[in-house]
């Protein structure tokens, strides 16, 4: 049985637990029971070890319960591991406190297959680290079992939850000091919570009607006896099997290969052609950026390496990347013979700065970085690359290194109950800038760590930090809030702004400009003076075309000729742009990547020749060549765009006809030339304001209103043609069929079927989880929507289910309705319709759209890294 037993596991090794437990629930296919036994059977039953010490009977018990548990309740589970730790505690403690498992375990637990597990050291009570697990938050408690329990990675873990790795670290994190506090208060050595040990062995047979009993009281609820009963021959057949025998703990089973992905038939699915300009672009968001002194270069920091760029053409130069790490910021030194980079090494393992060569990328030295200590820390180089702030979250301590050495200089404390959120020097290197969690900004000396000088802000965390090149002036960001400045002599409040500029503020050299950028707002330059905004009573500056993402700025001034001044934005779709300063100012250089955004909203026109998407302007492709154009100028605001590629839509609102008795009360649909942003046509709307609008394939406008009703316009006329009444809330997804035919709709209160040619509902399906995305085939027969880390397909016609799959943001379904697409973190699977993997397509950034041709041969997938990749899925 064991090799059928491990082709089976090598099979199905890439499918989530979500879907196996899917199957198990809607089949009781003991496959997919076994494979989760074999995932989680050795984590489940080291925690019953640490509860119930040596009495292996008890621990076999306790985790036959949870298995058992798992079973009965297979249809409401959402993450199978933490779901399964929880119980198995539950059962281990039920079963002690009936006078079961009183001997002890020798001081540390052997195990004889060491994995990713860490064993614990030391005499620590390890039943008090389980208790502790189960009582923290459950986003924490997930990443931490998952992580520390399971021994899986961190990306592992991300692309499991559905959440950026950063999430994740960020989870486990907060997980750790909530388990060290806590633990640390009943007595227990913080490093237990660190190392949780596991073994490395699944204990297996048919669950007795105490163990039935016992699940059911860990668990609660009746949940399904059919499945508790299937699950009981699985396991008895696994025992027999494994060899299992009820008084020794079983030998660990080698675990399953990692097999490629499953693909059918092999050769399913190829690259054919990629769109858009690749350079200048990481796989997630930019973190810093920084120019050599020449200005000859750039260098990036993304989360997937250090990229240093040719900053004229935007050639990529060299890569340096941080496995099982990540590197935040960079600078070059002022001669520009070395690029250092500060790096956060694996959990535990603190930090260092790393020498580069800014030639060829070679890493020529690390050196420790003692100030960031073992966890997470942010830090900012000063101008020249020599010295390093660094602080820790949480901890109220900044602390000066020596960038070069890594060896700390000073640490200032700020007051109690006040933490540091933002560092920066001043442009000459000699002061050190601390804003706080409180509002405040401190300006200390950057050689010392002294003379202190105190300036009070909103009671708003600080976001960013800048001085001016005088040092008179101190800026800070207050996220949302807007800037402020204070002159740093006197500490008086010099002038605010609403302006944003949480995503990074630096002055110009001459301290003429100060430049701000933030996601979600238009980067551009601020009046030090007066904080005006350019374009207003003559104020000198710009505001930089599409720039709405921007994390971080760097400047490059030019010492004999101020036309080459250059400003980069690092955004956070991932894209480095580098715009004009004082020639061409406001406007992307020819170095910087277009679109730099990833595009959404792909799809095909009816002849499969040209593919449009939406990445902060519509941009089109030529299928067969790839020549790129932009269809509008809108600078990331987000309109429909007609069929024909011609006119945008958006909907108006004026007080001023609404005040004089408009019986539309002042809303209009505004068509505008796509180009131009011209308008063309005023239709007359209804009196509201939609929720959204959209154009449907044969040039109608539809929109949804607050109250969940949908109403399809003529674009001609703007007269009404149809009214859809049936959702409570206006539909967070919908998607029309390629003929026009059948709208599909979602929202809190379920999934909606619509004839657009009578208006009536045609289907309706409930929902698990808020949706997100929705697709149709070409004839709306077959509808698929997304959300809550779940896709379902369903027939419309038939009114049935055919299949629900795992899946994160976008979803395509082919024009036939044979093959389901869906994002699963950086790859996109692809569903025959009865549920099966057909395909597996990896990509380096996050996807963030996709689109079937109209043939059904070609997928196209947007991601942050590359802008479009064409695969041939025939």
């Amino acid at each position: 049985m064991l090799p059928a037993l491990a082709r089976q596991f090598a099979a199905d090794a890439a499918v989530p637990d979500a879907e196996l437990l899917l199957r198990y629930a809607r089949a009781a296919d003991p496959a997919a029971f076994e494979l989760l036994v074999w995932r989680h059977g050795a984590m489940v039953w080291a925690a019953c070890r640490r509860v119930l010490g040596a009495d292996t009977a008890a621990a076999e018990d306790a985790s036959q319960a949870a298995f058992a548990a798992l079973a009965r309740h297979a249809g409401r589970v959402r993450a199978v591991g933490p779901w399964l730790h929880r119980v198995a505690v539950r059962a281990a403690i039920d079963l002690r406190a009936a006078g079961r498992g009183r001997r002890e375990l020798p001081a540390a637990l052997p195990d004889p297959h060491p994995g990713p597990e860490r064993v614990a050291a030391g005499r620590e009570d390890a039943a008090a680290i389980d208790a502790a697990v189960n009582a923290l938050p459950e986003k924490l408690r997930t990443a931490f079992v998952l992580c520390e329990l399971e021994g899986r990675s961190n990306a592992d873990a991300a692309a499991a939850l559905g959440c950026p790795v950063g999430t994740v670290e960020s989870r486990l994190t907060r997980a750790r000091q909530r388990l060290r506090a806590r633990l640390a208060a009943g007595g227990v050595a913080p490093a237990v919570a660190v190392l949780p040990a596991t073994v490395r062995a699944a204990l297996l047979r048919p669950p007795s009607a105490t163990v039935r009993a016992l699940a059911a009281r860990a668990a609660g609820g009746p949940g399904n006896l059919r499945l508790v009963v299937a699950a009981g021959l699985v396991l008895a057949a696994s025992a027999v099997g494994f060899g299992l025998s009820a008084s020794e703990p079983p030998p660990a089973p080698p675990p399953p290969a990692a097999p490629a992905p499953t693909v059918d038939p092999p050769a399913a699915a190829k690259v054919v052609a990629r769109f858009g300009a690749p350079g200048m672009r990481h796989a997630g968001p930019v973190a810093d950026v920084a120019f050599a002194p020449d200005g000859a270069r750039l260098a990036s920091v993304g989360p997937d390496a250090v990229r240093v760029w040719t900053a004229d053409s935007g050639a990529a130069v060299f890569a340096v990347t941080h496995p099982g790490g990540t590197i935040q910021r960079v600078r070059y030194t002022a001669d520009g013979k070395e690029l250092r980079a500060v790096a956060l090494n694996a959990p535990g393992k603190g930090g260092e700065v790393w020498h580069i060569h800014p030639a060829t990328g070679a890493v020529t030295k690390k050196v420790p970085l003692p100030a960031a200590g073992g966890g997470p820390f942010d830090a900012q180089f000063s101008d020249d690359g020599k010295l390093l702030a660094v602080h820790t979250p949480g901890d109220r301590t900044v602390a000066v290194a020596d960038a070069a050495t890594g060896e700390s200089r000073w640490a200032f404390e700020l007051p109690r109950g006040d933490t540091p959120t933002a560092v920066a020097f001043s442009r000459d290197n000699q002061l050190l800038l601390v804003g706080t969690r409180g509002g405040a900004v401190t300006t200390l000396d950057a050689a010392t760590g002294g003379s202190p000088k105190t300036i009070y802000g909103p009671i708003t965390p600080v976001t960013a930090v800048a001085m001016s090149p005088s040092a008179r002036t101190v800026v800070a960001a207050f996220g949302k809030t807007g800037v402020t400045a204070w002159d740093r002599a006197t500490g008086d409040w010099k002038w605010g702004t609403g302006a944003r500029g949480d995503g990074g503020l630096r002055f110009s050299r001459d301290g003429k400009l100060l430049f701000r950028a933030a996601v979600g707002v238009h980067a551009s330059t601020i009046d030090p003076d007066d904080g005006r905004l350019p374009n207003t009573c003559g104020v000198l500056g710009t505001f930089f075309d599409g720039m709405v993402q921007g994390t971080c700025v760097a400047l490059h001034t030019a010492p004999h000729y101020h036309g080459d001044d250059r400003v980069a934005f690092g955004t956070a779709g991932g894209a480095v742009v580098i715009y004009g300063v004082t020639e061409n100012a406001g406007k992307p250089t020819t170095a910087s990547p277009e679109p730099a955004g990833a595009p959404e909203l792909l799809s095909f026109t009816p002849d499969g020749k040209t593919l449009r998407g939406w990445a902060g302007d519509w941009f089109a492709w030529d299928v067969a060549s790839g020549k790129q154009s932009r269809l509008t100028s809108m600078g990331w605001k987000r309109v429909p765009l007609s069929p024909d590629g011609r006119v945008i839509a958006e909907q108006t609102e004026s007080s001023w006809l609404r005040d004089r008795n408009d019986p539309h009360g002042g809303v209009r649909l505004v068509l505008s030339d796509a180009m131009m942003n011209r308008p063309t046509v005023f239709l007359a709307g209804v009196k509201y304001r939609v929720a959204w609008l959209d154009y449907t394939p044969d040039g109608h406008l539809l929109g949804a209103a607050p109250d969940g009703s949908l109403r399809v316009w003529d674009a001609a006329t703007g007269d009404e043609r149809l009214m859809l009444a049936g959702h409570a809330a206006p539909p967070t997804a919908q998607a029309v069929s390629r003929d026009a035919q059948v709208l599909v709709t979602a929202a809190a209160d379920g999934v909606r079927v619509w004839s657009l040619t009578t208006g009536k509902k045609t289907a309706q399906f409930a929902l698990d989880a808020p949706a997100t995305h929705a697709a149709a085939s070409a004839d709306g027969s077959r509808v698929a929507v997304a959300g809550g880390g779940r896709v379902v397909l369903w027939d419309a016609a038939g009114r049935k289910e055919l299949a629900r799959v795992t899946g994160f943001g976008p979803v395509a379904l082919s024009p036939d309705g044979s093959r389901l697409a869906a994002v699963s973190g950086a790859e996109v699977r692809v569903w025959s319709a009865d549920g099966a993997a057909r395909a597996v397509l990896r990509h380096a950034g996050p996807v963030t759209g996709l689109a079937f041709a109209p043939d059904g041969r070609t997928l196209a997938v947007a991601t942050s890294d590359v802008p479009v990749t064409l695969w041939a899925v025939n």
